[in-house]
């Protein structure tokens, strides 16, 4: 019987060869190859937002494009940057343990400089948040490179104990020495005693500085490939970062020479999705041929797969060209980190904005290209040619187009007319317009900074259309967050980690005014990470407003002993950071600083002996309350005297009062009835003027009605007259002169 405990089967490593074809087909078969649907639409998606033709337009029809694709995404883009450019700090670090509490305040301080000032973060960020809005996925790629400078220096005149400490140092490379006699007699006795042998030596050396830091970069979508059904990018099987590169550049990353040099370069690869990007830039392709300038397809792929034979699968990181593997190890973790603006649940690829309304943009592009058409033809119509008016030069002369010009033809008259087209381009505006409703509710996208503030309107409504504000940007504010807990919060969790591993140097820099020195090796690296920027429904106003408040409650406080004089300080601090100030120490005393200790130290030895004040403050009450008793005294006797002064005012007032309404009423007893007179008088005189004014307005009347009855009776008369004289006319027999009156002779 065989006993299985001591059989040991030695594990298989996987070789290069395998690897490399393992790999190959993974690339194939990966999201983001030339023939998949994704990559499809991410092209189409960034051919609607530069505008470009949609393969259908006609020649001497219209061509315009609508820019909705473009039009909603440079809106939001500056929206969901905001809350991140504008602090100092983007995410912070809680502390896994006690111990962490020492340095986490500086792991954040040195993550967001790592991003602000070791790399151009902004731009970064800019541009993956702008490739999720337009191409489904923004794709942040964060690496630790070393950066090794070598200096050459020459020393000359040293001792050999100076030559032997250089030997010593790691740093230094010695690349020649040599050696001249020394008259010591020349020297004084201390000098002497280090050029024992007589020599003074010249050392030729070159000096490394290491060093290294974070390097982020913005992936193209093009360049960025993963294994299918990904929900997201940690337990992703398969996900590879493919780059154009030339042969120098693979030397440059230190990669064996040889191996380099054996490399194909690249012959009749698909590079459309590459050139989608640059569609305007004409490129040339009879170039003198360089080798070190051969074009490489460099493939950095991570790919989860049992490489060492052991029966476990482990994260390989390989670099190939081809089939050739240039380098390949065991990683923790793939360097990738992405973002969609639309996130699709358990989806790691979701929907950008521009698939939100690239049909809207392709509606209205049809709808203005009709509009305009049928402008063109309203304000240039065709004309109608009947075969009578062609002459020689005919349709020469309408295909020449020039106002005033001339049109030669054969016939006569107005034989050539314009052929009128119906002005329908108010319909199509309607239409462009309900586009436009549609697109701003699909994507949540509407062009604010435009409209009044509500206040200045109606107060009453100004809540309201804050409420209404809120609502306007609540996919925006999605959006951001998103960002954040996807996207940011683990890019800064790999530099922390990237920080503890690497950085094996303490490193100086200038924080908020001071130099720090920072010393990371002893850090902990798996700390969790929190948003540490104003992401909620607060925007900037609401910050400000929230931290006046803050200090109010903070001072009261202060007042009863509930805050101290640091407490006082943090919030000073969030009121800078509201305003946009990066220093508060410039405008409010740190207590933790050496002059806040200083004066901190000052008010505690002022403060006097808590019996004397007891003491004080006793003889202070009783001081008071003798006081209380003398002036409730003087106000009661005041109070007496006014209170009698009073009453007899009030009697002198009613008497004054009494005596000016009897002389009132007596008056306007008086006046009523003399009023009562004059109104009598009035009427009677009103009715005799209408008595007038009806008599004459009758006898006007009369006489109208009088003279039209003449005037018809002298108009039938003339009637009369004239049938009689028509009558006698025809009556007479007619002259056949020929001629006839205001005619000529017929």
């Amino acid at each position: 019987m065989i006993d299985r405990t001591e059989a040991k089967i030695k594990p298989v490593e996987m070789t290069d060869e395998q690897l490399a074809l393992l790999l190959e087909e993974q690339n194939r078969t990966a999201v983001g190859y030339n023939s998949d649907q994704v990559s499809n639409e991410q092209d189409e998606n960034l051919d609607r937002y530069l505008g470009l033709p949609y393969g259908d337009e006609e020649e001497g029809a219209s061509n315009a494009m609508s820019m909705d694709v473009a039009e909603v995404v440079d809106w939001a883009v500056p929206d969901l940057l905001e809350p991140f450019i504008s602090g100092d700090r983007i995410v912070e670090f809680e502390p896994s343990t006690q111990a962490d509490e020492e340095w986490v305040e500086q792991a954040a301080d040195l993550a967001n400089f790592t991003f602000y000032s070791d790399n151009p973060g902004v731009l970064i960020l800019h541009d993956v948040i702008k490739t999720g809005c337009i191409q489904r996925l923004g794709v942040i790629k964060t690496v630790w490179e070393n950066e090794n400078k070598r200096t050459e220096h020459t020393a000359t005149g040293l001792p050999i104990i100076s030559v032997d400490m250089l030997r010593q140092d790691p740093s230094i490379e010695i690349i020649e020495v040599t050696g001249e006699p020394v008259d010591q007699a020349m020297l004084d006795p201390e000098t002497a005693q280090a050029f024992l042998d007589g020599q003074a030596y010249t050392v030729k050396l070159a000096r490394t500085k290491r060093g290294g830091c974070n390097k982020l970069y913005s992936v193209p979508p093009e360049q960025f490939k993963l294994s299918q059904r990904s929900s997201d990018l940690e337990t992703a099987d398969y996900c590879c970062h493919e780059t154009e590169v030339r042969r120098h550049q693979l030397l440059d990353m230190d990669f064996d020479p040889k191996l380099v040099e054996t490399l194909n370069a690249n012959k009749d690869r698909d590079t459309s999705r590459q050139d989608r990007r640059f569609p305007e830039e004409t490129r040339s392709e009879n170039q003198p041929h360089n080798p070190g300038s051969d074009l490489l397809t460099l493939c950095e792929e991570y790919y989860r797969v049992d490489a060492n034979g052991d029966g476990k699968a482990e994260l390989i990181q390989a670099f190939r060209v081809g089939k050739t593997i240039l380098s390949r190890e065991e990683v923790d973790e793939n360097p990738f980190d992405a973002w969609s603006a639309d996130r699709v649940p358990n989806r790691l690829i979701g929907l950008g904005l521009a698939d939100k309304v690239k049909q809207t943009q392709k509606i209205k592009t049809h709808l203005t290209r009709q509009m305009l058409d049928n402008v063109y033809l309203s304000n240039n119509p065709r004309i109608e040619v009947p075969d009578a008016a062609v002459g020689e030069n005919t349709f020469e002369d309408l295909l020449t187009y020039r106002i005033g010009g001339l049109i030669r033809t054969k016939g006569q008259g107005n034989m050539m007319r314009p052929i009128e087209t119906p002005d329908r381009s108010a319909t199509a505006l309607t239409a462009i317009q309900y586009m436009d409703m549609v697109r701003e509710q699909q994507s949540g996208i509407t062009k604010n900074g435009m409209a009044l503030n509500s206040e200045s309107i109606d107060p009453k409504s100004a809540t309201q259309t804050r409420k209404e504000d809120r609502n306007e940007q609540a996919r925006k504010r999605l959006m951001t967050r998103m960002i954040a807990e996807t996207l940011l919060v683990p890019v800064f969790r790999k530099i922390l980690k990237n920080i503890v591993k690497y950085q094996d140097f303490e490193r100086q820099l200038k924080l908020n005014g001071k130099w720090v020195m920072m010393d990371p090796r002893g850090w902990h690296a798996d700390l969790k990470a929190r948003v540490a920027t104003g992401l909620g429904h607060a925007n900037k106003d609401e910050q400000l407003q929230a931290a006046m408040a803050l200090l109010n409650v903070q001072q009261q406080g202060h007042a009863l002993g509930l805050v101290t004089e640091k407490n006082l300080f943090k919030g000073a601090e969030k009121l800078c950071q509201a305003l946009g100030y990066k220093q508060p120490e410039e405008l409010f005393l740190n207590p933790d600083s050496e002059e806040g200790q200083q004066i901190m130290q000052a008010r505690a030895q002022a403060k006097p002996d808590p019996k004397m004040i007891e003491v004080q403050g006793k003889q202070q009450i009783a001081q008071a309350q003798l006081q209380a008793k003398t002036q409730m005294a003087q106000v009661d006797l005041q109070a007496k005297q006014q209170i009698a002064l009073a009453e007899m005012r009030f009697t002198q007032e009613k008497q004054y009062l009494e005596q000016q309404a009897k002389m009132a009423f007596d008056q306007g007893k008086a006046q009523s009835a003399l009023q009562s007179e004059m109104v009598k008088l009035n009427l009677q005189h009103q009715q005799k003027m209408q008595q007038i004014e009806a008599e004459a307005q009758i006898a006007r009347e009369q006489m109208a009605a009088e003279f039209q009855l003449s005037r018809e009776e002298m108009q039938i008369e003339a009637g009369i007259a004239r049938e009689k004289n028509q009558l006698m006319a025809k009556a007479k027999p007619s002259v056949g002169n020929g001629v006839r009156m205001g005619g000529t002779v017929g």
